[in-house]
């Protein structure tokens, strides 16, 4: 901060009292010109903030109880944190829970829990996300996709699928950059075949996706893994 300029103080005669870098008992001192200046501040001193880079605000985060939330749904379980901060919109009509940074939604992540239908896959699901993401997308694009297995304990009847596709396009006049998270248990035994799965999409304009991705995102996503076991 700039401290305004004040008259020094003089005695007698126009003499100024204290001198310069002869201090009153409990005075302070500063660094003398050409002199280097401290950098960091003493045992139990005070530290002002750089000019120029403000004090962003500490990221208070919050449980997102899915059972709660999809209460009539007992095969959606787990919770997801988010930022305290941040808009929640439930459409349980149609089973999803979109995550806003702010009221225009061009920040956000949209969990789709215990979904089920024809898809047997991680990359099944993927594609049909990405269909109805281009909907509202027309000239999306795909600029990276991973498929894997995951290894399954036990029996063989069971194929765990994962998958992550990197997506761009323009939305609402902005270059937006979307990550779709699918992953999908698929059950054959005894001739009949059930899947169920679910899917992650964030999204945020693309010259500000990693900086998001980094601060929110990741931690978002993993700790609804970990609320179902997938992740430690």
């Amino acid at each position: 901060p700039v401290i305004p300029e004040t008259p020094p103080a003089t005695g007698p005669e126009g003499i100024v009292s204290p001198a310069p870098g002869a201090p009153e008992q409990g005075g302070i001192t500063l660094t003398p010109p050409g002199q280097p200046v401290p950098s960091q501040p003493g045992s139990g001193g005070i530290a002002l903030p750089t000019p120029g880079t403000p004090q962003e605000p500490q990221i208070i985060w919050k449980q997102y109880s899915l059972s709660q939330a999809f209460s009539h749904n007992p095969s959606i379980t787990g919770y997801l944190e988010y930022p305290s901060a941040w808009l929640v919109n439930l459409d349980s009509f149609n089973r999803n829970v979109t995550f806003s940074e702010d009221a225009s939604g061009l920040t956000s992540l949209t969990l789709f829990p215990g979904l089920m239908g024809q898809f047997n896959s991680a990359q099944d699901l993927a594609q049909q996300m990405s269909y109805l993401l281009q909907q509202q997308v027309p000239d999306l694009s795909i600029l990276n996709q991973e498929f894997k297995i995951l290894p399954t304990p036990g029996s063989g009847a069971i194929e765990l699928t994962a998958g992550k596709v990197s997506l761009q396009g323009n939305y609402q006049g902005t270059t937006i950059r979307f990550n779709l998270e699918t992953f999908v248990i698929y059950t054959g035994v005894y001739g009949t075949a059930n899947s169920m799965g679910y899917a992650i999409l964030t999204q945020a304009p693309q010259n500000v996706f990693i900086e998001k991705e980094q601060k929110y995102f990741n931690r978002m996503i993993l700790s609804y893994k970990r609320a179902l076991g997938i992740e430690k």
